[in-house]
């Protein structure tokens, strides 16, 4: 790794690694909010589909049902039929109101069925057009999701190429801090919200904007060496270092 050549020079190449570090985390977090939305939208899909497939075969299993039960009804009137012949050829009081009996039985059965039958078949048509209508629905939202989907997938492609991008002019940076400094660098940074190094300013540390001792802002002023916010433990500086950075800007448009 080549070492800066100057403290100055290390905290420009800190400042700059911080502004690129920053940047990029922005073009991160909104690939990953894009990513989240796109796995929401592809479970509200799933849910939606395996919602209207439970219904299907709830349809299904209920028509298969009802041809049982026709087949029962049909059963009972071919009973009805045959007692009624058998009726005609009886002679026997005690036989021949045993046979009304039944009939009787059997007739109140086939009303029953019949009006059974009949709910039912008005209730399965109603079900038939609510999942007719969520089928529609779902097609629709299916429609608008796969238009969304693929706006999404090549927002996230950009925002990749935008991160790949962004690291490649980070090395740029990292080649001129000393090795020690940018592990210190890169610790402070996970810890501090994306801010390891600030300047000292009117005597605060504009990160934690804490008074720094007098004794190290004197030292600090020297910039002959690399300080640490007594505070926070931030890397701190006094001086302008923007007019020193030349770094691009990345913005997240796609």
């Amino acid at each position: 790794m080549k070492e800066a050549t100057s403290t100055w020079d290390t905290i420009v190449a800190l400042r700059a690694l911080q502004d690129i570090d920053n940047q990029a985390r922005i073009v991160a977090e909104e690939r990953d909010r894009l990513r989240a939305r796109l796995a929401q939208l592809e479970d509200a899909l799933d849910r939606g589909q395996e919602d209207l497939e439970n219904r299907q075969r709830k349809i299904s299993d209920a028509e298969v049902w009802y041809k049982e039960q026709q087949e029962h009804l049909k059963a009972e009137k071919d009973k009805v039929s045959k007692l009624k012949a058998k009726l005609a050829t009886v002679t026997k009081s005690k036989e021949y109101m045993a046979i009304q009996r039944e009939l009787e039985m059997h007739r109140q059965s086939i009303n029953d069925k019949e009006e059974e039958l009949a709910r039912f078949t008005e209730a399965l048509e109603s079900h038939r057009s609510a999942v007719s209508e969520e089928d529609g629905r779902l097609t629709d939202l299916r429609n608008e999701a796969g238009e969304e989907q693929s706006a999404t997938k090549k927002s996230i492609t950009a925002f990749d190429k935008q991160i790949t991008s962004i690291n490649s002019d980070r090395v740029q940076y990292t080649e001129q801090v000393p090795a020690d400094i940018l592990r210190r660098y890169e610790r402070v940074k996970s810890r501090r919200e994306g801010i390891a190094i600030c300047e000292v300013h009117e005597g605060r540390c504009k990160g934690c904007n804490m008074t720094i001792p007098p004794q190290l802002f004197n030292v600090i002023l020297r910039r002959d060496s690399l300080e640490i916010c007594p505070s926070c433990n931030r890397y701190v500086y006094v001086g302008v270092v923007a007019e020193d950075i030349r770094i691009p800007s990345y913005s997240i448009d796609t």
